[in-house]
């Protein structure tokens, strides 16, 4: 066990706001946290790799991953902890790009389940997490992460349905053509569809005739919406 004697503080990057200094001190000048984060960083004597390159390789050393969450855990820190628990063993300091209480995440749902959703993309937030924090994070890493997703899996986003969503008729007509999809199904024809959708003179004229429902003005258009309507539902997501 490591000599309390021979504990040295983490250095903590004054620049965190108030609160988050508070949160990293209170944590970090603990007794009980410094020996373990000692007694880490004494596993790693036998690495000569620089701390960047340890960080690197973090995965391919037995056990420190799981350490490192363990540590986090062991204080009754968030999992945005964990960042900050490995800065302060491969490093004795904890700079502020080590502690992110939000972050953007990137989840391949395919790999998660056994059908395939896609990818989806998600903003991780601790008990800790501001609304200040929230705004600048958004702000700043939206739209590089969005980007991001965008590229993970190309085929399934360039996929039959979303090539569709891309289609501006198929968004402007959407709830019509699903009410009239669902009039269809329910008994109504195409003609009687088209009808009920004539207003003024033209549909004066429509019922004047021996049967309103020859000729629809509109029909054709009809037919084609709920064709089209059919299809969208019949599409591999």
């Amino acid at each position: 066990m490591a000599d309390v004697k021979k504990l040295v503080p983490v250095d903590i990057d004054e620049r965190f706001e108030k609160h988050r200094y508070f949160q990293l001190a209170v944590v970090l000048d603990r007794q009980d946290c410094l020996r373990d984060i000692t007694e880490l960083r004494i596993k790693l004597d036998d690495y000569t790799a620089s701390p960047e390159r340890l960080k690197q390789t973090i995965d391919k050393i037995p056990g420190l991953r799981d350490d490192i969450t363990f540590l986090a855990l062991k204080y009754f820190r968030p999992a945005s902890f964990e960042s900050v628990m490995l800065a302060a063993v491969l490093y004795g300091r904890v700079k502020l790009k080590d502690y992110k209480p939000v972050r953007f995440k990137l989840y391949d749902i395919d790999k998660m389940f056994d059908y395939s959703p896609g990818t989806t993309m998600t903003i991780i937030l601790d008990q800790f997490t501001t609304k200040k924090e929230i705004k600048e994070v958004f702000e700043k890493s939206f739209e590089r992460y969005k980007k991001k997703l965008f590229t993970m899996v190309p085929d399934k986003l360039l996929g039959p349905i979303y090539m569709e969503l891309k289609n501006p008729t198929n968004l402007a007509n959407i709830v019509r053509d699903r009410k009239r999809y669902w009039r269809n199904v329910n008994g109504e024809s195409y003609a009687k569809i088209a009808l009920s959708e004539l207003e003024g003179e033209m549909l004066q004229q429509q019922k004047e005739l021996d049967n309103p429902l020859t000729d629809v003005p509109g029909v054709d258009g009809v037919i084609r919406a709920i064709q089209r309507y059919k299809r969208l539902l019949s599409m591999t997501m």
